[in-house]
């Protein structure tokens, strides 16, 4: 997979209430956090234990001090897309499938009657957008475009172009 997306509500929903999707977005961000953590965590006792056993080989130190790195970056709350790898490191990481290494494309799913009156929730997420993409120092982190729930004929370049120009901001 060369990028996760994420459909986040935005309506009101009887079962589920007044729509929150800043926290829904952030609980999101967590869960991708903590199973990279685990997936790490997981890899670097696995090479504690072979070092212990004596098979402390140039590679095995290699890929340590890599996931060292990576986990620091997720114990500090912040996805792997923020760091950069030299070409040996990505090599080494090559097979994890680290979700927060991937860019992640957030759509808003709105109801018709709020199409085009979601300024504050726009302006929410774009902040969010500078402040990762200031963090991640530019690496790709997510764009916003609205999915109405009804097809809004005539209105889906508009939702696109959204999007696109608050990601490029």
């Amino acid at each position: 997979t060369d990028a996760l997306g994420l459909v986040v509500r935005n309506f009101e929903d009887e079962l589920l209430g007044e729509p929150a999707p800043m926290r829904d977005i952030d609980e999101v961000n967590t869960e991708l956090l903590l199973a990279d953590l685990v997936l790490a965590e997981g890899r670097l006792e696995k090479i504690e234990w072979s070092i212990k056993r004596g098979q402390k080989t140039p590679l095995i130190i290699a890929e340590e001090k890599v996931l060292r790195r990576i986990k620091e970056q997720l114990d500090n709350s912040q996805p792997i897309r923020g760091l950069t790898f030299d070409d040996e490191e990505a090599k080494l990481i090559r097979g994890f499938q680290f979700l927060t290494k991937k860019p992640l494309l957030i759509i808003l799913n709105s109801e018709e009657k709020v199409f085009g009156s979601n300024a504050t929730i726009i302006n929410q997420i774009e902040l969010n957008i500078k402040i990762q993409k200031e963090i991640c120092k530019g690496s790709p982190f997510y764009v916003l475009g609205p999915l109405v729930t009804y097809i809004a004929i005539g209105y889906d370049h508009i939702a696109a172009a959204i999007g696109g120009a608050i990601a490029g901001a």
